[in-house]
């Protein structure tokens, strides 16, 4: 199941949007242009978000990695999951599939990545089994038992898992999906390509 931002989070996403508003930097017309865009929003103001988030360069994370450096640049899609959950790793491969198409469409400029709560990180998943189609082909960082992540920011423990969030550039989550879904692509193709990208050729 699958779902817009729900209403809890709105007072949160209205301040992420009025941060941004204050501090985003005007743009030329040359950087429309550009291959990747130019941040809308400051760093500090991500770092503000309700969102936010830093995980330590440990249990198989090399170095620390916050919520700001996923969407500074990038609009974002990241997974939240355990190996101990068989739709998750189910999951990994519709993941696997949307790394694919981000690649194939720079025009999103999508980041995929993940982040394990596997009670032993990085050996957790070294010790579960995978079959060679499974394997992750996105980043997976670790946080175990789900500890820097905000219960009452990111539902993890009412939503359960797989859950995924759609973020746009800047940290704003434009859609979440709930559970196992085939359709990541689809969603992908909805929130984050241009307008004319989405439009069949005549």
């Amino acid at each position: 199941m699958n779902k817009r931002y729900s209403a809890p989070l709105a007072i949160a996403l209205a301040a992420l949007l009025l941060a941004g508003a204050l501090s985003a930097p005007a743009q030329s017309t040359e950087d429309e242009h550009a291959a990747k865009p130019e941040p809308i929003i400051s760093r500090e103001a991500i770092d503000q978000s309700t969102f936010f988030f830093s995980l330590p360069p440990r249990h198989g994370n090399t170095e620390r990695i916050t919520f700001t450096d996923l969407v500074y640049e990038n609009n974002a899609v990241l997974m939240l999951w355990t190996t101990a959950c068989p739709l998750c790793k189910l999951e990994v491969r519709h993941m696997n599939k949307l790394v694919e198409w981000a690649e194939e469409h720079p025009e999103a400029n999508l980041l995929v990545a993940s982040v394990n709560f596997d009670a032993l990180g990085s050996r957790g998943l070294e010790q579960a089994y995978w079959d060679k189609a499974a394997l992750p082909k996105f980043d997976v960082y670790w946080d175990p038992g789900a500890r820097h992540f905000d219960e009452d920011v990111w539902l993890v423990e009412e939503k359960g898992l797989p859950l995924t969030f759609y973020l746009a550039q800047g940290g704003l989550p434009v859609r979440i999906v709930t559970g196992f879904s085939a359709d990541l692509v689809e969603f992908a193709k909805q929130e984050f390509l241009p307008e004319s990208a989405k439009r069949p050729a005549k």
